[in-house]
């Protein structure tokens, strides 16, 4: 019997473990904030390029670069507000997009059948407002 393989198949299961804990506490706490800077990134990306500050590429990374650090502060301090924000802003994407497919409207309509994957989204949004009202 090879117990050399034995062992490093319970170290490696419990490193897993720990990394996986980790990593989802990790997720849990910065998700929010990283979202919210990403939110502001993108702002701020459009506002350069209406702007016209993309023919200045110092100035335009350094904008960005502040305005995610920003998003990333805001979405710390005001957790609780940017969940809400984050999935009442999915949730109505996810409505909307169904109802287009239930109505027939999508412009690139790829699917089959449209019952089914509007029937996914209604759970979509079912589910998102279960989690929602967890926290």
């Amino acid at each position: 019997m090879d117990t050399q393989g034995l062992v490093i198949t319970i170290l490696s299961v419990i490193i897993a473990s720990l990394l996986s804990f980790k990593s989802l506490h990790l997720a849990e706490s910065m998700a929010i904030p990283i979202f919210g800077a990403m939110i502001f990134f993108s702002f701020f990306d459009i506002l350069c390029q209406i702007l016209r500050l993309k023919t200045f590429p110092g100035v335009n990374d350094i904008i960005l670069l502040i305005s995610f650090l920003i998003g990333l502060y805001l979405g710390n301090k005001y957790h609780k507000m940017y969940k809400l924000q984050i999935s009442s802003l999915m949730g109505s994407n996810l409505f909307f997009f169904g109802l287009s497919l239930i109505a027939n409207m999508q412009p690139f309509s790829k699917y089959d059948n449209t019952f089914i994957v509007s029937l996914i989204y209604a759970t979509a949004i079912i589910a998102l407002s279960i989690i929602g009202y967890r926290f």
